[in-house]
């Protein structure tokens, strides 16, 4: 797939290629590749799995029938946490009946909601790392967790992720603000950015943390992953500093991808950290302690990529971290907020706009 902004570059891009492969084009304002739409204009170029999610959610939630709207994919009360943990795989007889009751299989259903979470939802990938263990063993609480994950799409189908053309500095500020006088905010750099982060011990099964981040570029989310550790972190600082690791090997992919396309980082790339000083001091020493040794390998390896200046890590308050999503269940307001801004929200086309008009052919926003 090859969007670019200047018809020259793509005619030689275009050239080149067909000299080795046989290709297949489309071209215009609008194009459908594979189950994505992808709509470019002046504005910028917006891609959404609108149609297909609703197609998906067809068995489930018709787009004319009326349900319970739910804008939280993943219940935050403590009592559903203890439902999880003390779930009981169900018998060969009542799975059959769970699978007639919520129209799949566990596999398949999951598979469906994976697939949206992999390529335009990040807004889902807790929830489904949470519920993932039920895939050996489902129950009706796995079935449960996923039917609310499709009524939350059933309420939030469309949520295109937006990329505007140019520099966006005045509009890349996140911002907090509870009175006037403890305002909080970060900017985020028009060049690539990441926001890591990790929860501590959540998942009261195995008590192992899960790291998250979201790599940005220009403002707008390029990349997201979240992911649960392997070993169970013993503080809030060995957790944050595992998840640091995760994000920065994505980062280090990003720099080398930009690097081969012509476009090198010509600064250190921001990542920014929760309140978690005692890895910002870890980071900056630039050496190991007895107390840290148990990630020796991992730390040795931050430590060198910061010496090199391929990084540079920046505080950022709990309020402000848009990766806290991908780690933890959050209330509406704050998946909202959160969603809005690693979306590119604030670049969508204006009202009334080709490109506006085209992305309510399915569902409005």
């Amino acid at each position: 797939m090859l969007l670019v902004s200047h018809k020259q570059l793509y005619i030689d891009i275009k050239t080149r290629i067909e000299k080795s492969y046989d290709i297949t084009m489309q071209e215009g304002p609008v194009i459908q590749y594979l189950n994505l739409q992808i709509i470019q204009s002046d504005a910028g170029i917006s891609f959404d799995q609108t149609q297909h999610i609703l197609k998906m959610l067809e068995p489930h939630y018709p787009i004319t029938s009326s349900f319970t709207r739910t804008d939280i994919p993943f219940r935050t009360d403590r009592e559903y946490e203890q439902e999880l943990m003390n779930a009981v795989p169900a018998s060969p007889s009542e799975l059959k009946l769970l699978e007639k009751e919520y129209k799949g299989s566990y596999a398949t259903l999951y598979g469906q909601l994976l697939h949206v979470s992999t390529v335009s939802r990040p807004q889902i990938s807790y929830a489904l790392l949470r519920l993932g263990k039920f895939q050996s063993g489902p129950c009706r609480e796995g079935f449960e967790g996923l039917k609310r994950i499709f009524r939350y799409l059933a309420t939030h189908p469309n949520v295109p992720i937006m990329y505007p053309r140019g520099p966006q500095s005045h509009r890349n500020i996140i911002t907090f603000i509870p009175h006037e006088k403890n305002k909080e905010q970060i900017q985020l750099p028009n060049t690539l950015s990441q926001l890591c982060d990790a929860n501590y011990g959540t998942d009261l099964t195995d008590r192992k943390s899960i790291s998250s981040c979201i790599t940005m570029y220009n403002g707008s989310i390029v990349s997201w992953k979240a992911t649960k550790q392997m070993a169970i972190a013993t503080s809030t600082t060995d957790s944050e500093t595992r998840s640091l690791f995760t994000g920065l090997r994505k980062i280090l992919t990003f720099r080398n991808f930009l690097r081969h396309l012509g476009f090198p980082e010509q600064t250190p790339t921001t990542i920014f950290f929760e309140d978690n000083q005692g890895t910002s001091d870890i980071v900056n020493a630039g050496q190991l302690t007895p107390r840290v040794k148990h990630i020796d390998i991992p730390l040795c390896f931050i430590h060198d990529h910061h010496k090199q200046g391929s990084f540079e890590v920046k505080r950022c308050h709990t309020t402000l971290m848009l990766a806290d999503g991908l780690n933890k269940a959050l209330a509406r307001p704050v998946i909202k907020k959160h969603s809005d801004h690693y979306t590119g929200k604030r670049f969508y086309p204006k009202q009334n706009s080709p490109h506006h008009n085209a992305l309510l052919k399915f569902a409005p926003l």
